[in-house]
């Protein structure tokens, strides 16, 4: 029985580690089943994020090529325009047309990119004219002739550029004749204002120095007939000669700006006295005036002040005089009032003596009753 009893529990023992694994199997099926679908949930979010990404990145893209799109067509004009008023070339134009295309993926248009070359082959000639007038207007200082302009847009047309049209002209007579010589010519005219050319073109070594006359000094009127001012012929004219005539006019320009200042501050200084004088009299006229005026209202002040004092001593001693009579008054009603309670008291102390003398010798009859 032992035995038995031996098998059955070594029987219950491998039933119980049965239960157990069985139990921890499904437990670990469960976890592994769990972290498959933790896992699958994981991947299903992961896509459909994914897919809002490129849903929300096509969209963009979308509204990015129809953005481009609609703007295509005013863009294409802005360009054409600018290119029309000769603010960019036609490789420029072509270039921020292209970029365009590129920035938001459109397809080329083969008919906006002609319409590009046809704007610019439209107003290529007027930019050549343009341009060919102010090389000719900054090298020689007079504008192209008409066989001349015709002349360069033909090279240009052939592909020659601006700068090559630039060197031809100055390697002509007339450009080097418009020049000048060397540094020191170059230099001296700068200073006085351009050279003065002969009928044939060439220098003649003389300036010609323009002297307004706005920025001189200026006097009034009345001044200029005080002081016979008169101004040198040259004045608010050109003057034309020599370097060293020139430099002659300019020093002759300063000693009559120097003597018109000089003339105006005399003038000027000359008035100054006068008013200064006249004013110095007014001030002296008036503080007189003003002088007398105030004595007589010091005097008057003087009389007022007078009369107030008299008028305030009488009064003073009327007051007092009043005050002296009400005074003995009071004095009288009191000694009266002082004498009639003297003798008031003097009575009613008498009246008290006598009645104390009554009651003491009503006292001394009634002890001596008792001693009998």
């Amino acid at each position: 029985m032992g035995a038995g009893g031996g098998g059955s529990k070594g029987g219950g023992n491998d039933m119980m580690m049965y239960v157990m694994m069985n139990q921890q199997a499904e437990a670990a099926a469960r976890e592994r089943q769990e972290a498959r679908d933790f896992q699958n949930r994981i991947i299903s979010e992961a896509q459909a994020e994914k897919k809002a990404e490129q849903d929300r990145i096509a969209q963009k893209e979308a509204e990015r090529k129809a953005t481009g799109q609609q703007g295509r067509s005013a863009y294409i004009s802005n360009v054409k325009q600018r290119l029309s008023s000769g603010l960019i070339g036609e490789e420029t134009a072509q270039k921020l047309v292209q970029d365009y295309y590129n920035q938001y993926d459109l397809a080329p248009d083969t008919a906006e990119l002609t319409d590009i070359t046809q704007a610019y082959q439209e107003f290529a000639p007027k930019r050549r004219e343009a341009d060919l007038s102010s090389v000719y207007q900054r090298l020689l200082g007079r504008p192209a002739t008409a066989a001349e302009l015709a002349a360069g847009q033909s090279q240009l047309a052939l592909g020659r550029t601006i700068g090559d049209i630039e060197k031809d002209i100055e390697s002509t007579a007339e450009y080097k004749k418009a020049r000048p010589g060397s540094a020191f010519e170059a230099e001296q005219e700068a200073r006085y204002g351009g050279p003065v050319l002969d009928a044939t073109g060439a220098r003649t070594g003389t300036y010609k120095y323009n002297f307004g006359a706005t920025n001189l000094p200026g006097l009034s009127a009345d001044l200029i007939k005080q002081i016979g001012v008169t101004a040198p012929s040259f004045i608010g004219q050109s003057f034309v000669g020599s370097a060293e005539e020139i430099e002659g006019a300019k020093q002759a320009k300063n000693n009559y700006e120097t003597f018109l200042y000089n003339s105006g501050l005399t003038a000027l200084k000359g008035n100054l006295d006068k008013e200064i004088s006249k004013y110095a009299q007014d001030q002296e006229t008036e503080r007189t005036g003003r002088v007398v005026k105030g004595q007589i209202d010091v005097e008057n002040i003087r009389q007022q002040g007078q009369k107030a004092i008299s008028d305030f001593a009488q009064l003073e001693e009327t007051r007092r005089t009043e005050k002296v009579v009400a005074g003995q008054k009071d004095v009288e009603d009191i000694r009266v009032k002082g004498q009639k309670e003297i003798t008031e008291q003097t009575i009613k102390g008498d009246l008290r003596k006598n009645r104390q003398q009554q009651a003491y010798g009503l006292l001394q009859g009634v002890v001596g009753a008792f001693n009998f």
